[in-house]
């Protein structure tokens, strides 16, 4: 079936791109470009580029070391969305690491420190231009 719509091939790396990118998959590549999924899959495949299924498993050291260390500061729902996988991965690949998982109120904690840090981080930096600004 021929729809008429010819793409480049410019076109269809940066569209192979962005299914690679974090946060985004091929479904919602293809909801946002109206391009089929079967299109996007088939360029992917032409491109010798093999996308994980949403049952296989991600098994890349890169990601492990990304997530323990975004861990530090941010909830296994946070990472999940910064890294484009789920919270249950997230927490998977914690639990492999020999990572306990914080609970909620734990969570909750870090979420009032991390948000301190950031508003005297705000302060510091208001004050660091002012004082510039008398300095020059």
């Amino acid at each position: 079936m021929d729809n008429g719509k010819r793409y480049t091939d410019k076109y269809k790396k940066i569209i192979c791109k962005r299914c690679l990118m974090p946060g985004w998959n091929i479904s919602s590549v293809s909801e946002k470009t109206d391009i089929p999924r079967a299109t996007i899959h088939r360029w992917l495949k032409d491109r010798g580029i093999k996308i994980p299924h949403d049952n296989e498993r991600i098994d890349s050291p890169i990601i492990a070391t990304a997530v323990l260390d975004l861990y530090q500061n941010l909830s296994t729902s946070e990472v999940g969305k910064k890294l484009g996988i789920s919270s249950s991965t997230v927490k998977r690949i914690l639990e492999d690491s020999g990572v306990r998982i914080r609970n909620q109120s734990e969570s909750g904690r870090l979420r009032c420190k991390n948000k301190m840090i950031k508003s005297v981080s705000k302060e510091e930096s208001f004050r660091r231009a002012m004082a510039e600004e008398f300095l020059i």
